[in-house]
């Protein structure tokens, strides 16, 4: 067990009061994180005030328990969360690589509490006064998994849930080369201590709309492919958006279906969001396409990373697809 790790379970057994966040944006695992985090921290006698950062829970994943009990409870307002008078023992930062990323109405938090930092991105900045950084896990709802086993909590009910959906959305249900043998020991930990996979996937996965379906066929159908087809592309335009009655959030998975191309090895994703670029990249093997998304301001994982880019669709399709082929050239391919 590392060293960090250690200090985490001490600051955690120590406390009474703790303040938990993610990342804003928050996807699966952070989501996830949070969710096991609160149950966890319950299951301890601990109190905890979770905030869903902005623009909060994915509609997809309204159906998780979110307890709200006096001990341990949900708020979704983060501007109440900070005065700096609060009594909290430790502020808590899942999955989020920078400080920049825990949302604005938080930020004095990290001044005037402890902060302690978990994340698996390689890349984090140890921003926390603790910071347990774990490129080798899959997700950290992997890694709240061992902090739940050092602390002698089983993983059940509500908490399992939280750490199955945490690990399964980050290793595309356990597909992406990040999976590795802890992940699958612990989930068959938490299926063992009856897990119902049938119940949470059928939850999971059964989360398309028509219009949803209509908004990814149009999509596809302009996808493209370079550089010999090594480098997929597919984009969404603001006006796809609005003739399928969809959003950004209804994008998901699309890049994995570029992605499946037989002779594709990195898939780029480009969609119009608020005035700007959004893009994720994706790749196979050892092309590292976060050293891609870093010159862009962005960043991930080696086989999963993305950013923002400013600028039309066109020029940062443009800009992307000749930083990827600048890598597969240089020794990735």
């Amino acid at each position: 067990m590392s060293t960090q790790r250690k200090k985490i379970i001490e600051a955690i057994e120590q406390g009474q009061r703790f303040l938990v966040t993610a990342h804003v944006n928050p996807d699966g695992d952070a989501v996830g994180s949070l969710i096991a985090l609160l149950h966890l921290l319950k299951k301890l006698q601990k109190h905890c005030e979770i905030v869903i950062p902005f623009p909060g829970v994915p509609d997809k994943f309204y159906w998780l328990d979110f307890g709200g009990d006096g001990e341990a409870y949900a708020m979704t307002d983060p501007a109440t969360c900070c005065p700096a008078s609060k009594a909290i023992d430790a502020f808590l930062v899942v999955d989020c690589g920078t400080r920049e990323r825990v949302q604005q109405e938080l930020q004095p938090c990290l001044e005037s509490c402890r902060v302690l930092n978990i994340d698996h991105h390689p890349d984090n900045t140890l921003f926390g006064d603790l910071n347990w950084v774990d490129a080798g896990k899959s997700s950290v709802g992997e890694m709240i998994a061992l902090l739940a086993m050092d602390l002698g909590v089983p993983l059940t009910g509500a908490l399992a849930e939280g750490l199955y959906l945490a690990m399964a959305t980050d290793t595309g249900f356990f597909t992406y080369s990040n999976t590795g043998p802890e992940t699958l020991r612990i989930t068959a930990q938490i299926i063992e201590n009856g897990f119902d996979l049938d119940r949470l996937n059928r939850r999971l996965q059964r989360q398309s709309s028509l219009n949803k379906i209509h908004l990814q066929g149009l999509a596809m159908s302009r996808a493209r492919q370079y550089s010999e087809g090594q480098i997929g592309v597919i984009r969404v335009e603001k006006e796809l958006f609005e003739r399928t009655q969809t959003g950004p959030e209804d994008c998901e998975d699309l890049i994995n279906h570029i992605r499946a191309i037989q002779s594709v090895l990195v898939a780029v994703s480009l969609r119009e969001e608020n005035g700007e670029i959004k893009f994720s990249l994706r790749s196979w093997g050892e092309v590292d396409v976060k050293s891609i998304a870093a010159q862009f301001n962005g960043g991930g994982h080696i086989n999963a990373s993305g950013g923002r880019i400013q600028g039309s669709l066109d020029a940062a399709e443009e800009l992307l697809v000749s930083a990827v082929q600048t890598r597969i050239r240089d020794g990735n391919g």
